[in-house]
């Protein structure tokens, strides 16, 4: 099987979805389209003529063709779709979150597995190639044992109001931090939230994580700040990195070799020397997304980002979601 008869049906054609339809035609893969809205319709059939257009997405699969569906409408409704999807025995891409609740993450994989298809989650940073280099060189021990992760991602933008800015922001972080530490679940996660704009509706919110052997994580995210930061920090045993996604791609991965901020058990104050640039090969992060799922339909192979890795993520946003509305007290994280 090649790419080119891969026939995905994309399911939603908003700001993102319009970047999945871009790449999957790029790609030679997108077949079939669906919107509620007549305007992203008419869009995409203006756009690329040759697509075959449904009003809604039970048309779209139940009309045929198909090898597989990326789904890109609101995360309330990924569930259903993604279900229906697997269930016609299609291969499924599902943008993050993957869905609301664990019960139905595992009610996907279980299904996957049993049609024996793919399940994905569009957690795309992942295919960020500097955040991929830095993920093998810490899985090679080029840290050593990693003992604390820090997570920033602070933007001003689209406010939402279904789910707070955690469940909005905050899968991708997870998914880095887990993989981090080898895709291994942390013991326990408290968070905490503040509503600024709504009553009910978190802006801004910090998730802790616990190790059983001690390492700790800290992910912070907020959807109203003035200031774009976008930084991944890594401290292990020998030395510690930086991914700051705001910088140029040359400057975007920082390596401090032997700096810990610990000397002999104390404190250090230091000059801390210069870091390394890791250089790595300019990629697209999206593009190179969409293609791995087209490699994992032609090949039957898990994705990077499978429904199981995309289940852990929404264990620990569970644990974090439980800790917030309990007032920030730890919670354990259940087994996906």
């Amino acid at each position: 099987m090649t790419d080119q008869n891969i026939r995905v049906g994309l399911i939603g054609g908003g700001y993102w979805g319009r970047n999945l339809a871009r790449n999957f035609q790029a790609l030679g893969a997108l077949q079939a389209f669906c919107d509620a809205e007549p305007a992203q319709v008419q869009m995409i059939q203006e756009t690329y003529p040759e697509v075959a257009c449904h009003a809604d997405w039970q048309g779209l699969i139940a009309a045929g063709g198909l090898d597989a569906v990326a789904i890109a409408t609101p995360p309330h409704t990924h569930f259903a779709i993604a279900q229906a999807a697997l269930q016609a025995g299609l291969d499924v891409f599902v943008e993050k979150p993957i869905c609301h609740s664990l019960a139905e993450a595992k009610a996907l994989n279980a299904l996957a597995e049993a049609q024996g298809r793919v399940l994905m989650t569009g957690h795309l940073l992942q295919y960020h190639a500097v955040l991929a280099a830095m993920r093998s060189r810490v899985a090679e021990g080029g840290l050593g044992t990693v003992r604390h992760v820090e997570a920033r991602r602070l933007n001003i933008g689209k406010i939402y109001t279904e789910r707070n800015v955690m469940w909005n922001f905050a899968p991708h972080d997870c998914s880095l931090v887990l993989a981090m530490f080898g895709d291994r679940l942390p013991a326990v996660v408290s968070a905490q939230g503040h509503c600024l704009l709504a009553e009910d509706v978190c802006d801004m919110a910090t998730i802790t994580m616990r190790y059983s052997d001690g390492a700790t994580v800290q992910i912070q995210v907020s959807w109203i700040s003035p200031v774009k930061e976008a930084r991944l920090l890594v401290y292990g045993s020998a030395g510690s990195a930086v991914f700051d996604d705001v910088k140029p791609w040359e400057e975007k991965l920082q390596w401090f070799d032997d700096y810990t901020g610990v000397i002999d058990g104390r404190q250090a104050r230091g000059r801390l020397a210069d870091p390394r640039f890791i250089a790595v090969e300019q990629g697209e992060p999206l593009r190179d997304e969409c293609q791995h799922f087209l490699d994992c339909c032609r090949s039957r192979s898990q994705a990077l980002t499978s429904g199981r890795e995309a289940a852990r993520v929404i264990a620990v946003l569970e644990a974090a979601q439980r800790s917030m509305d309990g007032g920030g007290g730890e919670q354990r994280v259940e087994a996906p």
